[in-house]
Order: structure tokens, then sequence, then C-alpha cells
């Protein structure tokens, strides 16, 4: 008897490992070159967050309960303090997924936050995330050294 019920307790285990859908953690190639990146982005700027808000999840409606959203993402809403390339306008609004694990930067911003950012278009908004060239950056910020940084052709650090 007990090893029937070990042998049902195991296949149900498998079942229920078997039925979960496949997780993904975060995974970046080595950067591009701050040059070339700039090359492929299609807006590089320097900015503050003046504000930060969720993205409503496509499917989920009224009463649908979901305590942890794996792939939750938000709207970042940046003053535009130094524009490199992409839209010249008083804000510029960028999406990130908020994990980390999913590549996010959202968890990593604050309001008031200044950031290089580089953004790609995709499905007509602009996006970033932990595998482009985007940080925060000190709030003393130095941007001569961020202008020298962004246009150099060498793997370099601010």
């Amino acid at each position: 008897m007990k090893r029937k019920t070990t042998t049902v307790l195991a296949v149900f285990g498998l079942t229920l490992l078997a039925s979960l859908p496949p997780v993904f953690g975060c995974s970046c190639v080595l950067p591009s070159p701050p040059c070339v990146a700039l090359e492929y982005a299609d807006a590089v700027f320097v900015g503050r967050i003046v504000e930060i808000s969720p993205i409503e999840s496509e499917g989920a409606g009224s009463g649908v309960i979901r305590p942890i959203n794996l792939f939750r993402r938000v709207r970042v809403t940046f003053a535009l303090e130094y524009p490199f390339q992409g839209p010249e306008t008083e804000t510029i609004e960028v999406v990130t997924p908020y994990w980390d694990a999913m590549c996010g930067l959202g968890q990593l911003m604050g309001v008031g936050d200044a950031w290089l950012i580089y953004a790609y278009r995709r499905d007509e908004e602009l996006e970033t995330h932990l595998c482009t060239l985007s940080r925060r950056l000190r709030p003393d910020y130095d941007i001569d050294a961020i202008i020298a940084y962004v246009y150099s052709c060498e793997n370099a650090s601010i």
C-alpha cells in the first residue's frame, strides 16, 4: 500500500511540474560600445523621472486576482535634460518591465532619479531594459563625462 501511495504521489507531482509554464530569467549578451548602441537606438537621452505608472496587463479584466504579476510593466515619464537622439520634447515616456528578473528597470527606478536611457521602438512605444546601456546617474552627474561616454567607441564606464 505504501509503495502504491508513493507512486501515485510521484506521478501527481510530475504531472503538476509538467503543467507549469516555462520560466526564463534575464540573460544579456555583452553590450555594444556606446557609440554603436547610439547608432541603433531610437532614443538616447539624459532625463529625470517625474512619474512611474503601472501598465494594466492585457486581458486582466475586473475580478482577476493576481498576487504577483511576473510580467508587470511600467510606463516611466522623464523630463528631458539632454537629448542625444530621438524626440526632443519636454517629456519622454519609456516602457520597461518592472522586475529585474524579466530584464526590467522598473524595480530600480524612483521619481527624481536621473538616468541615461537607451530606448528602442517596440509596438509604437519606446522601451528600455537591463540589456541596454541605460543606467541610473549620480544626482550631481557631469554632463561632459556623459557626452564623452555616449560617443565613445570603447566599452567604457561613467
